[in-house]
């Protein structure tokens, strides 16, 4: 392990992780030991944990992922039957089963600002251009300090996905 010092230090170890598994709610805590007790010999221990915790949150993201997008082929199902059928209401047994229909808002992009002011400032494209310019620059920023792992991808890796 290589340490590369920096200045200041703010990250913090989560106080605990909830997860449910098959109905039951485990409750993983960490050492709630202060910063300030922490040196730099126990940066191993606290990485092999930290390392430990990203390989599982990875591998539930991937099953989360997996479970998204077979949910989303039945809703798709689902709502094409209760839409050619005029259902509007199904009862199940942990309640009902509701088809609503409501309309989304556009995101409000840059593009879709800049086209919107270009069109409001009658195709006056200098004015819109400041105007997004000036709406980017008012936006707030907050600094966030975080980890990444950053694993070399293998020669293996590379050769299989080509």
């Amino acid at each position: 392990m290589s340490i590369v010092p920096h200045h200041t230090s703010t990250a913090r170890a989560p106080a605990s992780t909830t997860r449910r598994d098959a109905g039951a709610i485990i409750t993983h805590s960490a050492p709630s030991v202060p910063e300030s007790s922490l040196s730099v010999s126990d940066l191993p221990g606290l990485l092999k944990q930290w390392m430990a915790f990203e390989g599982e949150i990875a591998e539930l993201n991937s099953q989360i992922r997996e479970r998204r997008i077979k949910s989303k082929a039945l809703r798709a199902s689902i709502l094409g039957v209760m839409e050619k059928s005029n259902v509007v209401q199904l009862n199940v047994s942990k309640g009902s089963v509701i088809h609503k229909v409501r309309e989304k808002k556009e995101t409000l992009s840059n593009d879709f600002i800049y086209k919107a002011a270009k069109q409001f400032f009658d195709d006056d494209e200098e004015k819109a251009k400041k105007l997004v310019e000036f709406l980017e620059s008012q936006r707030g920023t907050t600094v966030v300090h975080d980890l990444k792992l950053a694993v070399p991808k293998s020669k293996d890796s590379d050769s299989a996905s080509q």
